[in-house]
C-alpha cells in the first residue's frame, strides 16, 4: 500500500458518466471540476436509509462514518472502503436511537468516532441521550473495536457531534443539558486522552447561555469551537469561541445580531487561525445564504464571504484547498424537485472561483467533504434514485483516478450492511448528555 501522501496523491479521476450541473450563477472564468467516480450504499431491505456524515483517511482507505436507518431505529453506521469508494467492510454499532456525527484519524490505523446513544426522550424511552466514542483500528477486511466510552457531565443528557485529534489525546464539542432538560443546552467541550479518559470538560460560566457546538478545530496553542447560541429562545446566532489547551475560556463572539444563523464547520487557515462556513437567514423568506468567515488567533475576523444563488441552500463542511478552500453544501435544483451536493471552491480570501452541483440529475444532500493530496475531494451525503431515497453516497472530485475505479456509466453500488453483530448491542453503558442536536442534522 503506497503511503498516504502518495496514495491520496493518486487517487482520483475517472468519468462517471453523470454530467454535473452548474448552478446558475457567475464562477468568475474558472473551470469547475469534474466527477470523477460515485458509489451508492443501499441500505438492507428492513431498513430506511444510510447517510454518510465524515469521511477519514486510513493506510487501507478510508471509513466512512454515519447513521444506518435515520428515525427511531436509527444506529451508527460505519463503513471501510477502497481509494476508490469499493466496500470492504460495514458494521451497524449501539442501541436505537444512535448517531455517528464525525471523525478523526489516530495513529497509524486508528479511527475515533463521536456520535450520541439513546437520542432525546421524544424519539426514545430508553432515557437520555449519551455522548459517544467509539475508537476502531481500520484493519485491511474487519475492523477492530478497541473501546468506546460514553460521558455524563454534570447533568445528564447531551451529545458529541464533533472531534478533532490533538498533540497528546483528543477534544470533543457538543452539548450538555441544562439541568436535566433537554431543551435547554449550554455549548460543552470535554478534552480525552487516547484511551478516551475525560481530562477536562468546559461550559460557559453563565447558566443561562444556551447553545450547541457542532464544530471544532486545533491550533498550536488551543482550540476552537463553533456553533450557536440561543436556541432554546428561538433566536438562533452564529457563536465561535476559543479554549485553551487545559479548559479555560480565552475569548468568544457572536456573529450575527439578527437570527438565524450558525457555524457548521471549522478549518485551520495556513496564514493562523481559522475559517469558518455557515449559514445566517435560515429563517427568512429566501431560505437563507451560506458564509465562510476568516478569524484570527486572537478573535479578530479578517473578512466575511456570503454565497448564495437566490434558491434554497445549505452550507455544512470547509477544507483546505491549493491556494484556498473547498466548501460542500447542498443546493435545490430551480424547478424545487431536486438538491444537489453543492460545491464551492474558494481563494485564500473566500472570494469564489466556481461552483457546482453534483450530479444532474438525482437528489443528492452534501454533508461530508474530505481533501485529497491531488487537490481532490471526496464528497459524501445521501443519494435517492429511481425515487427511493436513503442510499449512503460518496463520490470524488477533481484529482486523479485510483486504479480499478472505473467509468461508470451509472452509479455503482456496493453490498448492503450487514445484519448487526452481536457484541455492537449494546456498547458500554453510558451516562448522558442533552443535546438539541435535532437542529443539528435536520434537512437543511
Amino acid at each position: 500500500m503506497p503511503s498516504n501522501a502518495s496514495r491520496r496523491a493518486f487517487l482520483a479521476s475517472v468519468g462517471a458518466g453523470v454530467v454535473a450541473a452548474t448552478v446558475p450563477d457567475s464562477t468568475r472564468g474558472a473551470s469547475a471540476s469534474s466527477l470523477r467516480w460515485s458509489r451508492t450504499y443501499p441500505p438492507g431491505e428492513d431498513d430506511n436509509g444510510i447517510l454518510v456524515r465524515d469521511v477519514v483517511e486510513t493506510p487501507h482507505g478510508f471509513v466512512l462514518v454515519g447513521v444506518n436507518s435515520v428515525g427511531p431505529s436509527s444506529v451508527g453506521w460505519l463503513a471501510g472502503v477502497d481509494d476508490a469508494g469499493h466496500s470492504r467492510w460495514a458494521r451497524r454499532l449501539g442501541q436505537p436511537t444512535s448517531w455517528f456525527y464525525a471523525g478523526a484519524p489516530g495513529h497509524e490505523n486508528r479511527v475515533f468516532v463521536a456520535g450520541v446513544r439513546n437520542e432525546p426522550r421524544r424519539l426514545s424511552a430508553d432515557g437520555y441521550p449519551d455522548p459517544w466514542i467509539v475508537a476502531l483500528d481500520d484493519d485491511a477486511e474487519e475492523p477492530t473495536i478497541r473501546w468506546n466510552r460514553t460521558y455524563q457531565p454534570a447533568v445528564p443528557g447531551g451529545v458529541s457531534s464533533a472531534i478533532a485529534r490533538t498533540d497528546d489525546g483528543l477534544v470533543l464539542a457538543g452539548s450538555v443539558s441544562r439541568d436535566g432538560d433537554e431543551t435547554g443546552n449550554h455549548p460543552w467541550v470535554a478534552a480525552l486522552d487516547a484511551n478516551g479518559t475525560l481530562q477536562w470538560d468546559w461550559r460557559p460560566e453563565n447558566p443561562d447561555r444556551e447553545g450547541v457546538l457542532g464544530a471544532v478545530a486545533t491550533l498550536p496553542d488551543g482550540i476552537v469551537v463553533g456553533g450557536s447560541t440561543g436556541g432554546g429562545s428561538g433566536v438562533e446566532r452564529a457563536w465561535v469561541a476559543r479554549i485553551s489547551d487545559d479548559g479555560p475560556l480565552v475569548w468568544s463572539d457572536t456573529f450575527d445580531d439578527d437570527p438565524e444563523s450558525r457555524i457548521e464547520a471549522l478549518a485551520r487557515r495556513p496564514s493562523g487561525g481559522i475559517v469558518a462556513v455557515g449559514d445566517r437567514g435560515f429563517a427568512s423568506d429566501d431560505d437563507g445564504v451560506g458564509f465562510l468567515a476568516a478569524i484570527d488567533g486572537d478573535g479578530t475576523r479578517k473578512w466575511d464571504r456570503e454565497y448564495s444563488t437566490g434558491d434554497w441552500n445549505w452550507m455544512r463542511e470547509v477544507c483546505p484547498a491549493s491556494e484556498g478552500y473547498y466548501l460542500l453544501g447542498t443546493h435545490e435544483v430551480t424547478d424545487g424537485d431536486r438538491r444537489g451536493a453543492w460545491v464551492i471552491r474558494v481563494g485564500a480570501d473566500g472570494r469564489k472561483r466556481w461552483e457546482r452541483l453534483y450530479p444532474s440529475d438525482e437528489y443528492v444532500r452534501g454533508f461530508a467533504l474530505h481533501p485529497l493530496a491531488d487537490d481532490g475531494i471526496l464528497i459524501g451525503g445521501d443519494l435517492s434514485t429511481g425515487g427511493v431515497r436513503g442510499h449512503g453516497w460518496l463520490a470524488q472530485v477533481g484529482g486523479t483516478a485510483p486504479s480499478g475505479s472505473g467509468s461508470s456509466d451509472g452509479w455503482l453500488s456496493v453490498p448492503s450492511v450487514p445484519s448487526v453483530p452481536s457484541w455492537s448491542v449494546p456498547l458500554a453503558a453510558g451516562l448522558g448528555l442533552g443535546a438539541g442536536f435535532e437542529r443539528l442534522r435536520r434537512d437543511r
